[in-house]
């Protein structure tokens, strides 16, 4: 919810949205309004799980008992689930690790309306995980190359362009 009425380009995105779900993203139900009857925003499904950030360090992987079986299967759904948003004619663009919950073993991709669709331009990238040779054209290589990103930090906890992992000095 906003705390601001959200100009019209928003409330066509967020219809088209709703019109057009996709599996294991976060699903919205409902455009929320305020009594004038201007968007505030909308309403989507609780998932409970943890970020991807949250998964990064070695501690939370132990106290969970996640294995490198874990984190494969994980990354392989991650997987369809890009590819699933891309044949919507979509792009995720801001495919940071906030915007990943991991529910048991099903990774759920969140943030909708920040999305890249067919006729709206993206809203937000965090620029950690941006592709350094696109700017502003986003593709399906600039969320690949996000994505390839935050599945190594989920490998190795580690961003693959900061630090040093401490087996392999």
């Amino acid at each position: 919810v906003y705390h601001t009425a959200r100009p019209a380009e928003y409330v066509q995105k967020l219809t088209w949205l709703l019109d057009h779900p996709t599996k294991n993203t976060s699903t919205i139900e409902d455009i929320l309004m305020d009594s004038r009857g201007q968007v505030m925003g909308y309403s989507m499904p609780y998932i409970k799980g943890a970020t991807l950030g949250e998964m990064f360090p070695t501690s939370w992987q132990q106290r969970n008992r996640w294995t490198s079986k874990d984190t494969l299967a994980v990354v392989k759904k991650m997987e369809n689930v890009l590819h699933d948003i891309h044949a919507t004619g979509c792009l995720i663009v801001d495919c940071n690790d906030g915007n990943w919950v991991i529910d048991g073993k099903e990774p759920f991709c969140l943030d909708r309306d920040s999305w890249q669709l067919p006729q709206y331009k993206a809203t937000a990238i965090v620029p950690s995980i941006q592709d350094p040779t696109v700017l502003k054209n986003f593709n399906q290589g600039s969320d690949w190359f996000s994505w390839a990103v935050i599945t190594f930090m989920l490998w190795t906890g580690l961003h693959p362009y900061k630090g040093m992992h401490t087996q392999y000095p």
